[in-house]
């Protein structure tokens, strides 16, 4: 996958390898990535956010896209289905202007070579911002496929705590701290977490004590692996 696709073309075929054709979700970023190293970091992070998100909410969005599209793609245009799912994450999900989100998801299939398919996308994306029918707060409240887990999951869930399953659903969508633990085994005596904080903050990573563990620091926000001090 050498072509410099946008984040949202690249999103859309990325997904589409993960989903439809089960590849590994961090092998196929981490490829694509590796395969891109002059990617700009605001492209890598974008493109990134779009994957992991339509993984997590793919239920949902799977089936706000099926409201949309009457008529099945062929399943050789499949990744178009992946490109309405872009658009309607952006505009469910982020912060994304609706006239930015519209105009930059049509314009990845051109870059996918399904030129085609822009009136098609457009027009469901537009449909989608018309019709308050459609918009995740206008939805019944039992609607599970608005939070997203498989059917065995619902199942097991439901099962074991019936009184509880809502309320593990919509944590389980919660996004988690990035949380680490400082490993007193190696390094000096005074490899503390105490110490390690003071190192995150002087990297300008903001972090605090895990009050769960005494060797745990959560992060503010997530960062990659490479930045964090030794």
């Amino acid at each position: 996958m050498s072509r410099q696709l946008n984040p949202r073309a690249a999103a859309a075929r990325l997904s589409w390898q993960i989903i439809d054709k089960g590849q590994s979700l961090d092998a196929v970023v981490s490829d694509y990535f590796a395969s891109h190293e002059l990617l700009a970091a605001a492209d890598r992070g974008l493109t990134q956010e779009l994957v992991y998100g339509i993984c997590r909410w793919y239920g949902e969005l799977d089936d706000a896209a099926g409201a949309l599209i009457k008529k099945p793609i062929r399943n050789k245009d499949r990744v178009i289905h992946f490109v309405l799912l872009v658009g309607l994450y952006q505009l469910r999900h982020l912060d994304t202007p609706s006239h930015a989100a519209v105009a930059e998801t049509v314009a990845a299939c051109q870059q996918l070579n399904k030129g085609w398919a822009k009136n098609l996308i457009n027009g469901c994306l537009r449909q989608y911002l018309r019709d308050q029918a459609l918009q995740p707060d206008q939805g019944p409240a039992s609607s599970r496929n608005q939070l997203s887990h498989p059917a065995w999951m619902l199942e097991s869930i439901g099962a074991a705590w019936p009184e509880y399953l809502d309320t593990i659903l919509e944590a389980n969508n919660k996004r988690p701290p990035m949380c680490l633990r400082v490993n007193r085994r190696f390094g000096s005596a005074t490899n503390t977490r105490d110490a390690y904080l003071v190192r995150l903050i002087a990297a300008g990573i903001p972090a605090t004590a895990d009050p769960y563990s005494s060797d745990g620091v959560a992060l503010e926000k997530a960062v990659a692996v490479s930045m964090l001090p030794d």
